[in-house]
């Protein structure tokens, strides 16, 4: 493919998001018209697309297809070890459960399958299903439970409910019956096909165009948020660029260059739409979560215009390339790693800082108690108290007063000294039980 026409291709699907942006931001359609526009291409055009497609798909010929489906295995396996690093004590279990669920899965409905279906046509398109027969499992089930295991009380329903309803989901079922039909060499029903080859031409341009109206990026947001985010796709993306690169190092020979960097694309693809769900389902930040989906689909946007380019001029630079952008990626996620421990350390400075001044201000109001209770005494009953008090400690026991309760402590000595301590302590208990209370009521 001319690098002229693939570009050319890209620029238009991009023109299609710039359009969806436009409209939204002139009023013309909201946020929530884009999120009833995922539900329709999620549920209708996209199945139909995948079984369309990839039904017609010859499994047992393709050589690629045991190649594409275990990269994806790969990467979920990898961004599932990445998921545990952001289990630290230090951190609330919302905003862990956000990083970690964030961590797995990539963005092919929405990014993925209209980039590949303008750029590489119906080869692509069907190289891009078979990378997500796997990462379907991982949306639907693996990032739930990562979410889960971190927030589980803050879920509506029973795990077992929620992975049931999502087995039942419209683009899984389609997926997989796809390619039970391809497996066994079975076509679909004329009548099937006729309805769903209007949803299928539909769905690229639908699925570009909500992108535009629900993609965001809010640079104040983004600035406040940018550890967080840099630690987390830096990380996500060094991961996905390193396999890539080993991949098309190892398979440079082996596999299509048009296919090798659908896989690339796949790889680099961005933080699915599904974060967005799960954060609001167990109680994270949102906010964030939209900064990290946002930010994922801009930088994955870039990728994809270097992989374009590179896979039509100079396809051997692929892996070099994907090698020097993992690297850089990496340090981009040590950065945002250490301003993480240290907005931590600075939270926990401030959280015990806090605490010492409650705790301090809390002594000061107890000792201030007694002096203002004793400020309400007649002169009479203040030097009966002093008078057991000087009794007491002869005796060798000390009667301490402290939130206003009158405390005997253990005589040290026997014999006649111990019972004079009986008839203080009991002289005391006497006057604080109802000496005082008369003596305030008479005052």
């Amino acid at each position: 493919m001319l690098p002229e026409a693939a570009l050319a291709r890209v620029a238009t699907a991009a023109s299609l998001i710039a359009l969806g942006a436009t409209a939204r931001q002139l009023g013309g359609v909201t946020r929530a018209d884009g999120g009833a526009l995922l539900r329709l291409i999620f549920t209708v055009t996209l199945p139909a697309v995948l079984l369309t497609t990839f039904s017609s798909l010859p499994l047992g010929s393709n050589s690629a297809a045991p190649l594409v489906v275990g990269v994806s295995v790969v990467q979920a396996a990898l961004l599932t070890l990445l998921s545990f690093a952001w289990d630290d004590a230090a951190r609330a279990r919302t905003h862990a459960a956000l990083l970690s669920g964030a961590s797995f899965g990539v963005n092919l409905g929405l990014f993925a399958y209209p980039f590949a279906q303008a750029i590489w046509l119906a080869p692509g398109l069907q190289t891009i299903m078979l990378f997500d027969l796997f990462n379907q499992v991982v949306l639907l089930i693996l990032t739930y439970l990562a979410f889960w295991a971190r927030a589980p009380q803050a879920g509506s329903k029973s795990v077992a409910a929620a992975i049931g309803a999502r087995l039942l989901n419209p683009c899984l079922i389609a997926l997989y019956g796809a390619a039970a039909l391809a497996l066994s060499g079975t076509s679909l029903p004329p009548t099937l096909a006729a309805l769903a080859a209007p949803l299928c031409a539909a769905n690229a341009p639908l699925a570009l165009l909500a992108l535009g109206i629900v993609l965001d990026v809010s640079l104040p947001a983004l600035w406040r948020s940018w550890p967080d985010v840099a630690a987390l796709l830096g990380a996500r993306f060094a991961v996905s660029l390193a396999l890539g690169a080993a991949v098309a190092a190892a398979y440079a020979q082996a596999m299509p260059t048009d296919t090798l960097a659908v896989v690339l694309a796949a790889l680099t693809a961005p933080v699915p739409m599904l974060t967005l769900t799960y954060s609001q389902e167990f109680g994270c930040d949102v906010g964030l979560a939209a900064i990290i989906v946002n930010s994922s689909i801009v930088i994955s946007f870039g990728l994809l215009l270097g992989i374009v380019q590179l896979s039509s001029a100079a396809p051997s630079l692929l892996s070099p390339s994907a090698a020097v952008a993992a690297a850089l990626a990496a340090a981009v996620s040590l950065i945002g790693r250490a301003a993480q421990r240290r907005r931590l350390a600075q939270a926990a400075q401030a959280v015990s800082a806090s605490a010492v001044a409650a705790g301090e201000q809390a002594a000061l109001n107890r000792r201030a108690v007694p002096h203002q209770q004793q400020a309400l005494l007649p002169r009479g009953m203040l030097s009966r108290t002093a008078a057991l008090g000087s009794m007491s400690r002869q005796g060798g026991v000390r009667l301490a007063q402290r939130r206003g309760v009158l405390l005997t402590a253990r005589t040290q000595h026997a014999g006649p000294m111990g019972q004079i301590h009986s008839r203080c302590a009991h002289a005391a208990r006497a006057m604080q039980t109802h000496l005082a209370p008369r003596a305030l009521n008479a005052w």
